[in-house]
């Protein structure tokens, strides 16, 4: 017996030593298992994870909520199917409000950085800082570093929150984070939206 990178336990019937493409081979087949159970419990959180759209006209996307989920039975009687959509919702909120925080908060830092490093950058070339120009910045080694290095780290953190996030799920968490949290839109969408 050995353990996978999953902590399951297989046997193997022949005596001679795993080789690595067959332990590739089986927890590629478990990875594979993995992620479809999990594209299907993600599926079911698909009615009330909207994106942009959803701050240009959040009532009618609530309102396609509760009309979805009232529908009839055969029988005449009220389905259940909104109360179920309800719970569904609150489930999700439960078990991933503190995940969909913590995308938010990496959002924000993002646009934060991106805001500081345009204040900073508009400062310099205004001549806010008496002993430094964009000029004196520039001819010194140091200071051209770390500029060029504060630029380049913000490209790289673009690049990889494209690549591992990309921007029709960024959406959807942010519209998750203020419809399950108690802090609501409010504010400026074009914020929200740069965010």
């Amino acid at each position: 017996m050995f353990l996978n990178l999953f902590g399951k336990e297989e046997r193997r019937s022949s005596s001679k030593p795993p080789t690595a493409s067959s332990s590739s081979e089986v927890r590629l087949d478990d990875n594979q298992k993995k992620s479809s159970s999990d594209m299907e419990d993600a599926k079911k959180y698909t009615p009330f994870l909207f994106d942009f759209s959803y701050l240009h006209n959040p009532e009618e996307f609530e309102a396609t909520l509760t009309n979805q989920d009232t529908t009839t039975t055969t029988d005449g009687g009220n389905n259940n199917a909104a109360e179920d959509m309800a719970d569904l919702e609150r489930e999700f909120a439960i078990n991933h409000l503190p995940t969909i925080q913590e995308y938010y908060t990496l959002f924000t830092s993002i646009y934060n950085y991106q805001s500081e490093l345009n204040r900073f950058s508009s400062d310099l070339t205004k001549g806010y800082f008496i002993q430094y120009t964009v000029e004196s910045v520039l001819l010194d080694q140091e200071g051209r570093a770390l500029l060029c290095e504060a630029v380049w780290l913000y490209g790289v953190i673009l690049i990889v929150l494209e690549r591992l996030l990309p921007g029709s799920i960024r959406e959807r968490f942010i519209i998750a984070h203020f419809r399950l949290s108690n802090e609501g839109i409010g504010g400026d969408i074009s914020t929200i939206e740069s965010i």
